[in-house]
Parts: structure tokens; C-alpha cells; sequence
């Protein structure tokens, strides 16, 4: 039996292994792709992405999130400290696009949860270091980053829409809430958004509730229709793919899984996080096959998001040949040294 539905779930993967397990949730699931939370070695990571995109088939998403301080520089032996990636300016920014850009060919990977495009409380990763962190400075380091990462074919998603003034070296609380303006956000947090939005193929929609949005209802704005349909799709004419967090949504509003996932489509997001695991997978195809079928959910919607998703797969580019040793080691190498120039003087 298929199950078109998958395809508007990425399934989030703890651990790198390849397994009869995960091979069988790929064929009873259908997803639209996997993210990686955690990378083995280079060699180990390109034969399971590999495995991977065999199962899925073409236009699959492998996908990981590294800005920096990732999977992927800890695969390849080097960090790009944030405070320290700010001081050096956006060809710094860039530097660390095309080398991420890179070593996700290498890897068989090519999805990027990044740039990060909150305007934080404190120093970000793009902004200057001298300063206050600003929405310009985030917006023109964003770009750089862009530039360098999208020239070999990877895919950013950008988040969390539509901003959350945060310390980037402090994880988020479980249930933020944002207490804005709506003329605050569009002055400075919806900047990025506001320059970068046509070059952005996917958005990851935050999981904190904006008052200015949902005063009387807080909700998490992945759920939230003011937020994904009102601003980002009427407002800002965003075209591309929303993607949201389910577990994070769900624990945010203290709802199930399932609920959240359907709550999340229902607001116009597109594709949804979720764990690769049986139990909690299942619930939410099930729950969406349903909904479908009863009509609580219009196949309008969910035929207007598997075409976003699939437009998006369109633009992925196909998978690189096989990496010799010598490119291993000379991207291990140019890690190093960007790493090390982060911290000359």
C-alpha cells in the first residue's frame, strides 16, 4: 500500500546506523527524507545516505543542521566559534557556507537547517561582534552563508520564523513566548525573512507563541494560521516550502504528537519533523490519512503541500561520485585552517 502522505514527513534519526528496522519504517512510511541529528565518519555517513536515498528514491531530503557547530564540523575536526565567526565578517560567513557546502557533498548529504536567522539578545552568529546584534548584520552574514552553501547545491531552511530574540549559547525554553509588537517584528526580526525570503527554499516556523499574533489563543506559531497563512504566506508572499518541528510544537501546546501534526498542516505548514520511531510515526500517518478521509483535513491542503515539497526536491542536486581519500583529507585539512584563522590575530 502507498502512503502519499509520507512524503510531507522528515524523519529525524538519533543515531547513524542502517538497520532492518529503519530500512522497513522507509517502505511503510514513504517519508519525503531523513535528518540526521548526529554523523559517524565520513565513510560510514556516505554509505548509509547512500542506503538511504536507494530506499527513498530520487528527490529524497538528507538533511542535518550545522552553522558552525554541527555534525558535520565535528566530522570533519573543527568548530567555527560563534563570537569568533562574527568578528571576521561576512567572508568569513561565506568561507563557512562553501565549506559546508562541501563536505555535505562528500557526505552524501543535501539539506541545511541553516541559516539562523533570529536577531538575538546578544552576539549571533552573524552580526558584529562589537555591537548589538542587528537584523542588517544578521541579514548580510545570512547572505554570505548563502552564497557559499547553495553554489554546491544544498538546500538551506532557514529558521525559526518568524523570529525569536534569543543568546544563541542558551538552548530555547520549552514553551517561549514572544511579546513583540507586530511594528517591532517587521522592523527587525522579519528583516531577514523580508530580503532573503525568494532565495529561501524552505523556512522552519518557530515553536514559540507570538502575542502579537495569537493574543487571546497562545500557540506555537507552527500552528498557529495567523502566523504561517496570515504573515508569512499573505504578508511576505512566501512561496516555498514551511517546514515545522512537530515534537517541539507538541510539547509546547502539551498535545500529542498527532494532534500536532495535524494542527501544523491545518495552519499551512508543509513538511513536518518527526521521530523515526514505529509507534509515534504511525500515530501521525494515520492520524493525517484519517483526517483526509474524513474531510477534517481538505485534500486542497494536503495536495498543495505535497506539490511545495516536491518543487523543493526538484531543486536538489544529484548525488556526487564517490569521494577519494585525498579530498577527504584536503577538506579535513581546510577545516583546520579555517578554524585556526578564526583564532589568528
Amino acid at each position: 500500500m502507498t502512503r502519499p502522505l509520507g512524503r510531507l514527513l522528515l524523519l529525524e534519526v538519533a543515531r547513524i546506523n542502517w538497520s532492518p528496522a529503519l530500512e522497513l519504517l522507509l517502505k511503510r512510511s514513504e517519508p519525503a527524507g531523513l535528518f540526521f541529528k548526529e554523523l559517524a565518519t565520513v565513510r560510514l555517513t556516505l554509505e548509509l545516505t547512500r542506503k538511504c536515498a536507494r530506499a527513498l528514491g530520487p528527490a529524497s531530503f538528507l538533511a542535518v543542521r550545522d552553522q558552525g557547530k554541527g555534525p558535520l564540523c565535528d566530522l570533519f575536526g573543527a568548530s567555527a566559534d560563534p563570537e569568533r565567526l562574527a568578528s571576521r565578517g561576512d567572508e568569513a560567513a561565506k568561507a563557512l557556507g562553501d565549506l559546508l557546502g562541501q563536505a555535505m557533498g562528500v557526505a552524501g548529504l543535501n539539506m541545511n537547517f541553516a541559516p539562523r536567522l533570529d536577531v538575538p539578545e546578544k552576539v549571533p552568529t552573524f552580526a558584529n561582534a562589537t555591537a548589538r546584534a542587528s537584523h542588517a548584520a544578521v541579514t548580510t552574514g545570512a547572505e554570505a552563508f548563502l552564497y557559499g552553501l547553495t553554489r554546491h547545491g544544498v538546500l538551506p531552511c532557514a529558521g525559526r520564523f518568524p523570529g525569536l530574540s534569543i543568546d544563541p549559547n542558551e538552548e530555547l525554553q520549552v514553551s517561549p513566548v514572544v511579546g513583540r509588537s507586530m511594528a517591532a517584528l517587521w522592523s527587525s526580526d522579519l528583516v531577514p525573512y523580508r530580503t532573503l525570503g525568494s532565495r529561501l527554499p524552505l523556512i522552519q516556523i518557530s515553536h514559540a507563541a507570538y502575542k502579537a499574533y495569537d493574543y487571546e489563543f497562545s500557540r506555537p506559531a507552527s500552528l498557529s494560521p495567523h502566523v504561517v497563512e496570515g504573515l508569512l504566506r499573505l504578508k511576505l508572499g512566501y512561496r516555498g516550502v514551511a517546514l515545522a518541528d512537530v515534537s517541539a510544537a507538541a510539547r509546547a501546546a502539551s498535545i500529542d504528537l498527532a494532534e500536532a501534526a495535524l494542527r501544523a498542516l491545518e495552519s499551512g505548514c508543509d513538511l513536518l519533523v518527526v521521530p523515526a520511531e514505529e509507534g509515534p510515526l504511525e500515530a501521525v500517518l494515520a492520524a493525517l490519512e484519517r483526517a483526509t478521509e474524513f474531510g477534517k483535513l481538505p485534500r486542497e491542503r494536503t495536495e498543495q503541500a505535497l506539490a511545495r515539497v516536491r518543487n523543493a526536491g526538484q531543486q536538489l542536486a544529484p548525488p556526487r561520485k564517490e569521494p577519494s581519500e585525498r579530498e577527504i583529507l584536503r577538506l579535513e585539512h581546510d577545516f583546520e585552517r579555517f578554524a585556526g584563522a578564526l583564532w589568528a590575530d
